[in-house]
């Protein structure tokens, strides 16, 4: 009864305070929309995260009726939305999943948020998406007309401007709109997961440590296919399909394929610069570098993210071994130094998850013997009044039958 109480009270809490923000938001006429489009899911995670999904669904369907009440047409979708996402996150920390794996899972998640609600607020507030691209075509043509124009006169070769150009069709921009609109998800869902363990951790929440991110093992086949798709991306572009339907879903799905080996191109990039470069000052050069590479010759980077997938090269740079600086060392200075080094660093990591998964484990020990201790106290006490009654019982007979004997 006291944990019914407790549950109930706790959601009641959150779904107040998930009030507050869709009235705060239309207070300031949406000004803060943006801004609470990452807090949304916060209140939720709080809740499944301690109770799971089953007793956060009454929560959720309030979260949802409070949106409608309180909030503005566009808030609401972003609102039920966040909820939703919150209440997967939550469920899988109370579930004690990895946390890797569950970052992953949010920011498809928001991705997929992301672009349902841009085209279901588009088609129910009576926004011309097609109408916005064809403009923002015509501009970019003309940018790119003037950027030709000023060339030739100049007397440059402006063959390439003409070819992006000649890209630049209403199919090829509403294609990047696209994708444009899922990296924006992915990035928000990366900020909920973030501003979520934060406040989770501030509340002395249980959360597990992700693992680190070079421990991430892709399936090799994913390489293959990720490959496979940009090619297909590429023959489109040579040569067009005649159905346009099925060319547009092949070049979504190369841009992502070839989004995927970049991504894994880019760990592979920071975990080399690492290797190279272990002092802890010059961490800026590591994530610059690669990025530099990224804007410049990304094809690099795929060529690298799918040898890193494929296995050999992900186990090289996440050996415990350290190659150094320059190679020339011996094998006994590696081992004895810089070596040791490297060697101890992933046994501390694996330390660390271990102790936070001890640590929970006996949270829980400890709780089920304070519960045992209090259910034997309770076994005691109602042996002990059961022994007085029957103490008593006997007495009063002994008193009847020396009455009845006199």
């Amino acid at each position: 009864m006291q944990e019914n109480t407790k549950k109930l009270t706790f959601g009641a809490m959150i779904v107040a305070i998930f009030g507050v923000l869709l009235l705060a938001n239309r207070q300031t006429a949406g000004f803060l929309e943006e801004m609470f489009m990452y807090i949304f899911p916060v209140p939720m995670v709080a809740f499944s995260a301690r109770y799971g999904w089953k007793d956060s669904l009454p929560v959720l369907f309030c979260m949802s009726f409070f949106s409608f009440l309180f909030g503005t047409f566009s808030t609401m979708f972003y609102a039920i939305s966040g909820a939703i996402v919150g209440l997967v996150f939550g469920a899988r920390i109370y579930k004690k999943r990895d946390m890797t794996r569950t970052l992953v899972l949010v920011m498809i998640l928001s991705a997929a948020a992301n672009v349902l609600s841009t085209y279901v607020l588009a088609s129910l507030m009576g926004y011309d998406l097609a109408a916005d691209l064809t403009e923002m075509e015509t501009m970019m043509h003309t940018m790119f007309q003037r950027v030709i124009d000023q060339g030739a006169a100049n007397g440059a070769n402006m063959d390439a401007y003409q070819q992006v150009m000649a890209l630049m069709t209403p199919e090829y921009i509403r294609r990047m709109f696209l994708i444009s609109m899922i990296i924006m998800g992915l990035v928000q869902g990366f900020l909920v997961y973030e501003v979520s363990l934060l406040i989770l951790r501030r509340l002395r929440y249980p959360i597990s440590r992700p693992m680190p991110i070079s421990e991430l093992v892709p399936p090799s086949w994913t390489a293959v296919a990720a490959v496979g798709l940009f090619f297909g991306y590429s023959m489109t572009l040579a040569r067009p399909l005649q159905q346009e339907v099925l060319q547009n879903l092949l070049q979504a799905a190369g841009m992502l394929g070839m989004m995927y080996l970049v991504a894994f191109g880019y760990i592979a990039a920071i975990l080399f610069l690492r290797r190279l470069m272990p002092a802890r000052g010059l961490i800026i050069l590591r994530i610059v570098i690669p990025l530099l590479l990224f804007i410049t010759m990304p094809q690099i980077l795929m060529f690298v993210g799918f040898l890193y997938i494929l296995g050999p090269l992900r186990r090289h740079l996440t050996s415990p071994q350290d190659a150094g600086k320059d190679g020339r060392k011996s094998a006994e200075q590696r081992s004895g130094q810089t070596g040791g080094q490297a060697a101890r660093r992933p046994v501390r990591r694996r330390s660390i998850s271990e102790l936070a998964r001890l640590t929970v484990e006996q949270e829980e020990t400890a709780e089920n013997v304070a519960e045992t201790t209090a259910e034997n106290r309770q076994l005691t006490d109602t042996v002990q009044q059961t022994d007085t009654v029957q103490q008593i019982d006997t007495v009063q007979q002994i008193d009847t039958d020396q009455k009845s004997d006199t």
